[in-house]
C-alpha cells in the first residue's frame, strides 16, 4: 500500500524562541515521514486561514490551544487537531469541534472529557528535535540547575479581590491563597477544585468563577507558585550551589534572585544548562518538553513524584524511575540529593539510559507518526 503524502498545516500560539524551537521540530518530523508542512507561530485570523486552506489545500490543521469551535466558518471538508496544553484556566469543554483533540497534563482528564465529546480523544506527549538536543556529557559546573517560569508575587491589588461576597461573608483572594497553601499537598490533582473547595468550606455554598484572570490565578498560577518556591526551598535546604533560568520573574523573588542567571532562548543554551548541572530538576506536568529535551542532552533529572505517575499519559509510561530519572519527594529529596551528588559514575550512567530512550521513542517525528495514524482512523 502506498502512503499517501499529506499536506498538513501546523499552526502554535506565539513567536519565541520556545515556539519557534518547537514548530522546527514538529515540521522536521512530519517531513521525515515524507509529508509536507506549511504554518507559523502564530494563528492565523479566520479570513486568513480560510485562505490558507485554499491555497495550501491542508489534509489538516493541527493547531495547540485551539480548537475548531474557535474558528466558526473554519471550511468543513478539511479536518482539524487541536493539542491542549495550556487551557489557560478554561474548561476543557471550551475545546471542541475539532476532529481530534490532544491532551496534555494531569491523566485523570483523559476520561472525564472523552465522555463529553464525539472527537477522537487521546494524551500527546511533546517531542524533541535530535539536530537541537543530542547527547554529551561535560564537565559539571554546579550542583543544581532548574529552568523554568515562575509568577510574580501576588501584588496588592490581586490580593485584595473579592471572590465571594455577601451580607456577613467576604472571602479575599488574600485569604483564599492563605487557606491554599496550608491545604495543597503534591497529591492535589486540580487546583481550581481545591479553591472551590476552601471556598465552599468558608461560605457554605458552591459557586464557579467565571473564565477571566481571577480563574487563571485560582486554577493555573497559585498551583504553579506554590509548587515552584516548594522546589527551590528543597534544593536550597541542600545546596547553595544553584542556578535559575527563565523570565526575570525570578528577580522578583528577593530569595531566589540571586541565584537567577538569564533566559535560556536556545537549545544551544539549553543544552549546555543540562550537561554541566549535577543534577537538573522538573516539577508539574511529568511528560513536560523540558523533561524531554533534558534527557535526550545527556542531562541529569530529579522529577517531582507525584500521585498518578504510573498512569497512562504520565511519566513512568515514558521513563523508568532510578533508571531514567529520579523522583524525589520532601521527605527523601536531601537524602537522594546527597547520594547523588556524590556518585558521578551513576549520575552519567543514569542519564545515559535516559538520552537512549528517549532518541528511540520520543522524537518529534514518533509523535508525528501518532498523529498522521490517528488522523487515518477518521
Amino acid at each position: 500500500m502506498i502512503k499517501k503524502t499529506l499536506n498538513i498545516g501546523v499552526f502554535l500560539p506565539a513567536t519565541t524562541p520556545f515556539y519557534r524551537t518547537v514548530f522546527k521540530g514538529m515540521k522536521l518530523g512530519f517531513e521525515l515521514l515524507g509529508h509536507k508542512v506549511s504554518g507559523g507561530t502564530e494563528f492565523l485570523e479566520e479570513a486568513a486561514l480560510i485562505r490558507f486552506c485554499e491555497q495550501f489545500k491542508p489534509d489538516f490543521i493541527f493547531e495547540m490551544n485551539r480548537s475548531k469551535n474557535q474558528i466558526p466558518l473554519f471550511p468543513s471538508s478539511v479536518k482539524h487537531i487541536a493539542w491542549v496544553v495550556d487551557s489557560m484556566g478554561r474548561d476543557l469543554n471550551d475545546f471542541c469541534g475539532s476532529e481530534i483533540v490532544y491532551l496534555f497534563g494531569y491523566a485523570g482528564w483523559l476520561e472525564t472529557y472523552k465522555n463529553q465529546t464525539s472527537a477522537l480523544v487521546d494524551w500527546l506527549a511533546p517531542g524533541f528535535c535530535p539536530q537541537d538536543y543530542h547527547y554529551g556529557q561535560k564537565d559539571t559546573q554546579y550542583d543544581f540547575s532548574f529552568a523554568g517560569h515562575i509568577p510574580l508575587p501576588w501584588n496588592t491589588a490581586e490580593l485584595d479581590r473579592i471572590v465571594y461576597e455577601r451580607p456577613g461573608c467576604r472571602l479575599s483572594f488574600k485569604e483564599l491563597y492563605g487557606r491554599y497553601c496550608k491545604e495543597w499537598t503534591p497529591r492535589v490533582k486540580e487546583s481550581y477544585q481545591l479553591a472551590l473547595k476552601i471556598i465552599q468550606n468558608v461560605t457554605g455554598e458552591e459557586i464557579e468563577i467565571p473564565a477571566g484572570s481571577l480563574r487563571y490565578d485560582i486554577a493555573c498560577r497559585s498551583s504553579r507558585m506554590v509548587q515552584r518556591t516548594r522546589l527551590v526551598n528543597m534544593m536550597l535546604k541542600s545546596s547553595q550551589d544553584l542556578k535559575l533560568y527563565g523570565p526575570e520573574n525570578w528577580k522578583a523573588w528577593p530569595v531566589y534572585s540571586r541565584f537567577y542567571q538569564k533566559f535560556l532562548t536556545s537549545p544551544v543554551e539549553l543544552c549546555e544548562v543540562y550537561q554541566t548541572s549535577k543534577v537538573n530538576f522538573h516539577e508539574g506536568v511529568g511528560p513536560h518538553f523540558r523533561v524531554f529535551d533534558c534527557m535526550a542532552a545527556g542531562g541529569f533529572l530529579f522529577c517531582a513524584a507525584g500521585p498518578d505517575r504510573d498512569l497512562y499519559g504520565e511519566l513512568n509510561g515514558c521513563f523508568t524511575p532510578f533508571e531514567h530519572y529520579i523522583p524525589f519527594d520532601e521527605d527523601n529529596f536531601s537524602e537522594l540529593a546527597a547520594y547523588y551528588l556524590e556518585n558521578p559514575r551513576i549520575r552519567r550512567q543514569i542519564a545515559r539510559n535516559a538520552s537512549e530512550k528517549a532518541h528511540k521513542e520520543h522524537t518529534w517525528c514518533h509523535r508525528a507518526e501518532k498523529i498522521c495514524q490517528d488522523f487515518h482512523k477518521l
